[in-house]
């Protein structure tokens, strides 16, 4: 009876999870970014309303390809409810080391010759917006909150009024392993962290870190060294976070 029980249920909730899948957008971002023996196994899913507005770039997959491996617009954090404007435009290389997820509601921008890496597990959370003009790569579970705003560029040149200097518009951004970035962040571009990072809510972060070694918390604005020693309980919360996430 327990055996019936427990098929029931996963039948019930793979039943729930297929009727939430945007199968047409679903199919189409696979077949058009991916080779046919990655796309035919459907490892990008997208949820709810999305938006392509731009994919002449191109999504690099390293290592093996399986169904559910990235989830675009993946209902993973509290709230749930979508305003439905998602929107990817993808010129660039938009590069997958493992797992990912982006929230619900999430504009990610990845210009040309520009290239956007995601580690294994890494997340952007529901809100967010990166846009990516140069190089921006996020670590093994590195994952952000909501109303994240990562961008590598100041979008207009600066000009020295004294030389005539002008000044570089975009600079890279490095993010650490198992870096933990709170709600309503800022990141700009020369932003570098080390592993295990947590940036406190409502900061931004415009410089290197990677200084200070591991286990620190930065924040304020802009963000300046508060603790050192301290970490997210990655060890007691990875079991359940990949189950969480898994799309199965």
């Amino acid at each position: 009876m327990d055996k019936m029980k427990k098929k029931y249920f996963q039948l019930k909730s793979k039943i729930k999870l297929y009727i939430k899948i945007n199968w047409i957008k679903t199919i189409y971002i696979n077949f058009k970014m991916l080779s046919l023996d990655q796309a035919k196994k459907l490892p990008i899913i997208v949820f709810g309303k999305c938006s392509f507005k731009n994919l002449e770039g191109k999504i690099v997959l390293e290592g093996e390809s399986f169904f559910g491996r990235i989830g675009i617009g993946q209902k993973y954090q509290i709230f749930e409810k979508e305003k439905g404007i998602s929107e990817f435009r993808i010129a660039g290389e938009l590069r997958f080391q493992g797992r990912a997820q982006f929230g619900t509601d999430c504009r990610v921008f990845v210009g040309e010759n520009a290239i956007f890496t995601l580690g294994d597990m890494a997340s952007i959370g529901g809100d967010s917006s990166l846009i990516c003009t140069q190089k921006i790569s996020l670590g093994r579970f590195c994952r952000m909150g909501s109303e994240t705003f990562i961008t590598d560029s100041n979008f207009h040149a600066m000009k020295n009024t004294a030389t005539g200097e002008i000044h570089p518009k975009s600079f890279e951004i490095c993010l650490g392993n198992y870096n933990f970035i709170a709600t309503r962040v800022t990141i700009m571009g020369k932003t570098k962290t080390p592993d295990f990072c947590t940036v406190a809510s409502c900061s931004l972060i415009n410089k290197n870190f990677s200084e200070f070694g591991e286990n620190i918390l930065i924040g304020g604005v802009p963000a300046k060294l508060l603790k050192q020693n301290l970490k997210r309980d990655w060890e007691g919360e990875k079991q359940s976070l990949e189950h969480y996430l898994k799309i199965q």
